[in-house]
């Protein structure tokens, strides 16, 4: 709240309510933005950037990174896997 000094006049003050709630997530960036358009800009942009699923290695791809002998690798990929955590979230 230090760099956004005028943003705790527009904000409940959670320690003063006797519920202790926080505003609303809308109202709480609607005032943000009206006030302070371009860090908020900032602060969303980065949020989406960190949200952004991270490039995901396929096992035939990996296999190659993994120090393993020939004859292991060709004894893991001989049987067909399902994890069992897939037939839970599947119901």
């Amino acid at each position: 709240m230090a760099e956004l000094p005028d943003l705790a006049n527009y904000l409940p003050d959670p320690m003063g309510d006797k519920d202790k709630r926080l505003p609303d997530r809308h109202f709480f960036f609607q005032v943000l933005y009206y006030l302070y358009p371009e860090k908020t800009e900032d602060l969303v942009s980065k949020a989406i950037e960190q949200r952004k699923p991270q490039e995901q290695v396929k096992l035939q791809e990996a296999q190659y990174e993994i120090d393993i002998d020939d004859e292991w690798m060709d004894n893991l990929l001989r049987y067909d896997f399902e994890s069992s955590k897939s037939l839970v979230c599947a119901d």
